[in-house]
C-alpha cells in the first residue's frame, strides 16, 4: 500500500487552489477583452473560442449564461458558437456590468419563472412537438412502431376534445 503524506496532500491541494484562481481570473481577463474587441471590430468569435476552450462543466455553463447575459448574443447549442441577435447591439454598459459581477460569481442557476397556466397542455404545442418526434425518426431511419393511421386518428380526436 502507497502511504502519502498529509503535508504533499495539503501542499497538492493548494497548488490546485491557486491554478483555479489564476485560471478563473484568466478567463475574465480574455472574456472582457474579448467583448471589448466585438464591441470595436463586431467579431465575437473569440468568446465562441473562449467557451470552447473550457471542458464542458458548470464554469462552461456560466461563462455561456454570462457572455448571454451581458451582450447580444445567443448560444447555439447546435453549432456550439454564439450567434449575434439582430435587435439588439453591443453596447459599453453591458460589458461594465459584466465585469463587475465576474462569470464565477454568476449563478447559472436563475431566478424561477413563473409558471404560465396557459401554456400547459396546450394542444397545438404537444401535437406539434409529436410530429417533431415522428419526423426526426423518420430522417434518423428509426423504425417507428405502432399504426400511424390510428395515431392521426387520435391526434385528430385530440385536437377536437380540446378545442
Amino acid at each position: 500500500m502507497n502511504t502519502i503524506c498529509i503535508k504533499t496532500l495539503n501542499r497538492k491541494i493548494g497548488e490546485i487552489k491557486r491554478s483555479g484562481k489564476a485560471l478563473q481570473d484568466k478567463i475574465v481577463s480574455v472574456e472582457t477583452d474579448a467583448m471589448w474587441h466585438a464591441l470595436q471590430c463586431g467579431n465575437h468569435t473569440p468568446l465562441t473560442n473562449l467557451v470552447l476552450a473550457l471542458p464542458a462543466s458548470a464554469r462552461r455553463k456560466a461563462l455561456i449564461l454570462h457572455i448571454v447575459d451581458n451582450s447580444p448574443l445567443k448560444w447555439d447549442e447546435e453549432k456550439n458558437c454564439f450567434a449575434k441577435s439582430k435587435r439588439q447591439q453591443w453596447e459599453e454598459s453591458q460589458i461594465n456590468v459584466a465585469i463587475e459581477i465576474p462569470f464565477y460569481e454568476y449563478s447559472v442557476d436563475k431566478e424561477p419563472k413563473a409558471l404560465d397556466l396557459d401554456k400547459l397542455l396546450c394542444s397545438d404545442k404537444l401535437l406539434e412537438l409529436a410530429n417533431k418526434q415522428i419526423e426526426k425518426a423518420l430522417e434518423e431511419g428509426r423504425e417507428i412502431k405502432g399504426d400511424q393511421a390510428a395515431f392521426a386518428k387520435r391526434a385528430a380526436s385530440f385536437q377536437s376534445l380540446v378545442a
